[in-house]
């Protein structure tokens, strides 16, 4: 590996580390009031997640349909489904249930 090679990667890596410290990254720290259930959502690696029953859910949830935490939301609009809450800086989604 070449002395440029081993500077651009020491510099992707430095850079990945510090994006997951920016504020609304994907990285983010869920709230400890909430439920996170599975690896993403829609699809795992997504950055939302389907919530389960909590103190700070139970309000939103409903049995026909899915809630769902985004870590910002712009994730939560992309969703199109229904912006129903806030719990700190993750925004909630109710989604139609999906089969």
């Amino acid at each position: 590996m070449t002395e440029l090679s081993r500077a651009a990667l020491a510099a992707a890596a430095g850079i990945a580390l510090l994006s997951a410290c920016l504020p609304g990254s994907r990285a983010s720290v869920w709230p400890s009031g909430l439920r996170v259930m599975g690896e993403g959502y829609p699809v795992p690696a997504a950055p939302c997640r389907r919530l389960g029953e909590s103190a700070a859910t139970v309000d939103y949830l409903d049995d026909t349909r899915d809630l769902v935490g985004c870590p910002t939301r712009a994730d939560a609009e992309a969703l199109g489904g229904q912006i129903v809450g806030q719990v700190e800086a993750v925004t909630l989604v109710s989604m139609p249930r999906r089969d």
